[in-house]
């Protein structure tokens, strides 16, 4: 492969998404962590790269995402995930809260 064909990590992630491979099934086939493809889906989602039938096969709690969003709320956004982390006393890993709020930028875009 020439450097112009070459795919991004982004991109790479995203396909396999989109083909339904769960967050753990990128990450192995990958040779990343899970929390590298969060990020990856975070940025992708934040980007608009990444559609509804894209993820409909992640699994995700309502109840999680809505008490998630509650304390970006009051926390006063999701620039930093600490805050929100502690705020919902550790309840979440900040893996799953960085997933929750890439689904919910994909939900409401």
């Amino acid at each position: 492969l020439r450097k112009a064909d070459k795919i991004s990590t982004y991109e790479q992630t995203r396909r396999l998404l989109a083909e339904g491979k769960t967050v753990g099934e990128i990450a192995k086939e990958r040779g990343m962590t899970e929390e590298t493809i969060v990020n990856h889906v975070y940025r992708l989602a934040e980007e608009g790269k990444i559609t509804e039938s894209d993820i409909k096969h992640v699994p995700f709690d309502q109840e999680h995402l809505d008490a998630i969003m509650a304390m970006v709320e009051k926390v006063g956004g999701s620039e930093k995930l600490a805050p929100i982390y502690f705020g919902l006393k550790e309840q979440y890993s900040y893996k799953d809260i960085r997933l929750l709020l890439a689904i919910n930028l994909i939900l409401t875009r």
